[in-house]
């Protein structure tokens, strides 16, 4: 089951990536969102490690375009705006969504490679973490 905030117009578009591994033998993790509910108070991005989350302001997920569509397979770079979360997500093969009413769904698994900013200050980088990253446009 899927939870959100909000009320989904018919047509929306939603990008998430999220990733968990091990840095140093340490737990870290990112879940990161946009497009889904009101952000204005509050965001779904977030960063985990040893056992603390550290929040996120607002994030942008760079598709490549090629031949004027999002080229799925090309390296996707994630930047949030306050300077601390910025990685290259490099997919492996896509897989589009089964469709319900008439999703574009496109949910890519990858390896995350940059680096975050925790609440304190410290510099985390991390390399080749295994996650998933995707872009979701609906019309109901």
């Amino acid at each position: 089951m899927d939870w959100g905030r909000g009320v989904w117009t018919c047509r929306d578009t939603w990008y998430r990536a999220s990733a968990a591994g091990l840095l140093g033998g340490v737990p870290f993790g990112f879940h990161l969102g946009r497009g889904l509910g009101d952000a204005c108070t509050a965001t779904e991005n977030i960063l985990f490690y040893q056992g603390r989350g550290h929040k996120l302001s607002w994030v942008d997920f760079r598709i490549p375009r090629r031949g004027g569509r999002d080229d799925f397979r090309s390296p996707w770079v994630l930047a949030s705006d306050d300077g601390r979360f910025e990685a290259v997500f490099r997919p492996m093969p896509a897989r589009a969504g089964a469709e319900v009413v008439r999703p574009d769904h496109h949910q890519v698994f990858g390896v995350f490679t940059g680096a975050a900013v925790l609440d304190g200050g410290e510099r985390l980088e991390f390399r080749d973490l295994m996650g998933l990253a995707e872009k979701v446009e609906n019309k109901w």
